[in-house]
């Protein structure tokens, strides 16, 4: 319903992407620390009617897998207010350094606005893009420990 948007391109664009639609082929998990966060993306993926997503209250670092192999897509919080952000260069540090020893060839994909999020992290992404979050300047640093599709 927003009027900027005529009705006929937005059900050309639901269609476009109901046709692509492709069945997942890997577990996805999802997670917050927060149980109000979790009851909320379970509501999410309930109205955009998306099935198989587990979503769990979990710390980010103390996540393990049986896995060898997958990927880690987080936004952690940022520590936007100074107080905070040695409390997010800590958390940081605690996901950098569990993640290489539990997770070691796993992928991180990780948005943050920090600016010393890859010196608290412990180690250079592979790769970092400029963009912004909710109009906060932000970088999302690739981190890509396998080659081979999972």
């Amino acid at each position: 319903d927003w009027e900027f948007i005529p009705k006929q391109l937005w059900d050309d664009a639901v269609t476009e992407a109901n046709d692509l639609k492709q069945p997942l082929n890997t577990p996805i998990i999802g997670s917050d620390n927060s149980w109000k966060s979790c009851k909320l993306a379970r509501e999410n993926c309930e109205l955009a009617g998306i099935e198989g997503i587990h979503i769990q209250e979990h710390d980010a670092a103390s996540i393990r897998s049986s896995k060898r192999k997958g990927h880690i897509v987080t936004n952690p919080p940022y520590g936007e207010r100074l107080s905070e952000k040695e409390e997010a260069g800590h958390l940081y540090r605690d996901i950098g350094t569990h993640w290489r020893e539990y997770l070691p060839e796993w992928s991180y994909y990780i948005i943050s606005g920090h600016p010393e999020f890859q010196q608290n992290f412990g180690t250079k992404a592979s790769k970092h893009r400029k963009l912004f979050n909710g109009g906060m300047q932000c970088y999302f640093y690739s981190y890509n420990n396998f080659k081979k599709e999972l």
